[in-house]
């Protein structure tokens, strides 16, 4: 009896996308691959039917896996208007589409390296800010723009314009040039 009431005791974790997905009962997998463009997939296949169906012009690139909930990205606090559309199915698309499990996402590599912060963005307590540097700035504003996630984007683009200096503008500029991002090219050049 002891051992039970300890177990009723212990705070369960908080949900992330970090956690185990057969312990946080993860709904959807993100399947993110590093690319000089940005395209986004749907597909029908299952998380494990993809590595074996993948191409293989897939094989070459950095691809990381997210196993999420649809209800953080689509209907949380923070969520992400294109998730939230792709999982209203609003396309109007056949009753098979129900049983789409994956998002294959292809972006540029620094917006790889920073989905993790933008996916802790949307698991996170509303009133909890973003992590940006200046090195992450621009991708994660790439990010909130590209996911249509309007408070990450206001975080970034006020951390952008405080931060943005002497020191910092050529860095600026080559993640602008990077993200093909004018406004941010000009204003770094403009201080350089």
């Amino acid at each position: 009896v002891k051992h039970e009431s300890f177990l009723y005791m212990q705070a369960p974790p908080t949900l992330s996308w970090r956690l185990d997905p057969q312990d946080s009962l993860s709904d959807w997998t993100l399947r993110v691959s590093s690319s000089d463009q940005f395209k986004i997939h749907k597909e029908s296949h299952t998380a494990r039917d993809y590595d074996t169906t993948r191409s293989r012009s897939h094989l070459n690139l950095l691809t990381k896996t997210f196993f999420v909930h649809k209800t953080v990205l689509g209907v949380g606090p923070r969520r992400s208007e294109f998730f939230a559309n792709l999982f209203k199915n609003k396309s109007g698309d056949s009753r098979d589409d129900v049983n789409k499990k994956m998002t294959k996402i292809e972006l540029l590599p620094s917006a790889v390296a920073v989905f993790p912060f933008m996916l802790d963005y949307l698991y996170a307590a509303p009133g909890s800010p973003v992590e940006i540097t200046t090195e992450t700035a621009v991708a994660l504003r790439h990010l909130a723009s590209s996911f249509g996630i309007k408070e990450m984007f206001n975080e970034t683009t006020s951390f952008i314009k405080t931060d943005m200096n002497v020191d910092t503008a050529v860095t600026y500029l080559c993640e602008g040039k990077k993200f093909k991002n004018e406004k941010i090219v000009e204003n770094a050049s403009r201080i350089i």
